[in-house]
């Protein structure tokens, strides 16, 4: 599937100075916003040590490149200040210090910005004359790592499982509470909740066990279920991890095709008479399902 922007390889080593707030360059509006945003050239930007970027996939900035190279970069990346006064990029002789510009979202655009530089100057001088549009953050670590994974949320509708290590950090290195964290990353509490119900009552282990690929959410949360009625948790855990790499071996954990609201609520319209109260248990998990809350379909609307 063709990658756009509705929704980055080697960085200049970089060495964020004193902690106190800093001075940006004087904010400009774009012809179709009235949002402010700073321009940048690629090298005034780095990565931060303490910000956690995901994996970057070839094929997704090479699909980048094309698309920005034509159309432009269509959302700003989003930069932190890293509460320091100036940041060091290149290394060497040619070590200097710049305003503090750190990459939060925008990984894969931004290797594919420094990759139509490199391979097409003219693209590159045409759709980025004054620089990169960058919005600015400013605040602590926390903030940062709240507005990369509201980001990735909204426009990538990422997995449980690629949510909860962020989720994790942002309760035991912050203190963050559950209420907290769904303000934050543009989530319900119940969704949080039922993410940090997995180290409740599976333990760090099966936490770790996620983190690392070897236990999906999905089977986690049953195995929460089961442990809450009663069953030995050591037993029904090795029983999740098992079943995650029976699934993965078999080819069998794929995401199903999504379907659009038009299309859950047609098939809700459909259902048979039931009673009032488990049609509208029904309906709050279709609303859940469509809003990302949920990776799974209730299986009554799968078959309507």
């Amino acid at each position: 599937m063709k990658t756009t922007q509705r929704k980055r390889n080697k960085t200049a080593k970089t060495k964020p100075t004193a902690k106190t707030p800093t001075k940006v360059s004087k904010p400009k509006k774009t012809a179709t916003t009235e949002e402010a945003y700073v321009y940048k050239r690629p090298e005034e930007i780095a990565l931060h040590d303490e910000v956690q970027y995901r994996p970057v996939s070839k094929t997704r900035v090479d699909e980048y490149v094309n698309d920005i190279a034509k159309n432009g970069l269509l959302h700003p990346l989003t930069v932190w200040d890293g509460e320091a006064d100036a940041m060091q990029v290149g290394t060497g002789s040619r070590v200097k210090e710049i305003d503090p510009c750190f990459l939060v979202a925008g990984k894969h655009r931004f290797e594919a910005i420094k990759k139509l530089k490199r391979t097409d100057k003219a693209a590159y001088d045409k759709q980025f004359p004054e620089g990169i549009p960058l919005k600015f953050i400013q605040g602590d670590l926390k903030v940062a790592i709240c507005a990369q994974l509201r980001e990735n949320v909204h426009r990538e509708k990422l997995k449980m499982d690629q949510i909860l290590p962020t989720v994790k950090r942002l309760k035991d290195k912050f203190g963050l509470r559950q209420n907290a964290i769904a303000i934050k990353i543009g989530k319900s509490t119940a969704y949080v909740a039922q993410l940090l119900s997995i180290g409740k009552s599976l333990g760090d282990e099966a936490e770790d066990a996620i983190i690392a690929g070897d236990l999906s959410v999905q089977e986690a949360l049953k195995a929460v279920k089961e442990v809450k009625a009663g069953k030995d948790k050591s037993e029904v855990v090795d029983s999740a991890k098992k079943k995650t790499k029976e699934k993965k071996a078999s080819g069998k954990e794929r995401a199903e095709k999504r379907i659009s609201l038009k299309e859950g609520y047609r098939r809700f319209e459909a259902l048979p008479r039931m009673a009032t109260g488990t049609r509208f248990q029904l309906l709050q998990k279709l609303v859940q399902y469509c809003v990302g809350e949920s990776n799974s379909l209730p299986k009554e609307l799968k078959k309507a």
